[in-house]
């Protein structure tokens, strides 16, 4: 059984054409697990949206693909992995929403939990 925390989670998002430009901090409140549904909310330099997407666990990984909402009808595709042995450590791509090339990378750390879901 591995406990993925729910809560607070603070981190970034780097463009591939710049990885070492830094863009605004990404703060999300992640707030619902649902079988292997995660959902949340947060703002960043671009501003308000909401996260929706799923979980998923095969041979020891947990993975996350994430549709990234803004109020502005903006999309963004995350898609990585919960670190391993750690599960306070979420690091992958995002891009466009169907897929494709990525755009740049992303890393965020749990800040505070408030909960945890059994995958």
């Amino acid at each position: 059984t591995v406990l993925i925390s729910i809560g607070e989670w603070s981190g970034e998002y780097r463009y591939r054409t710049q990885p070492s430009v830094v863009d605004e901090p990404m703060h999300v409140e992640l707030h619902t697990f649902n079988d292997s549904e995660i959902q949340g909310d947060g703002n960043d330099g671009l501003g308000v949206f909401t996260i929706n997407g799923t979980v998923t666990v095969a041979g020891g990984i947990i993975a996350v693909d994430m549709l990234k909402t803004y109020r502005s009808g903006i999309v963004w595709r995350y898609y990585g992995q919960l670190s391993s042995g750690a599960e306070d450590r979420m690091m992958g791509t995002w891009g466009e929403e169907n897929g494709g090339t990525p755009r740049g990378t992303f890393e965020l750390v749990k800040v505070q939990a408030s909960g945890s879901w059994s995958a």
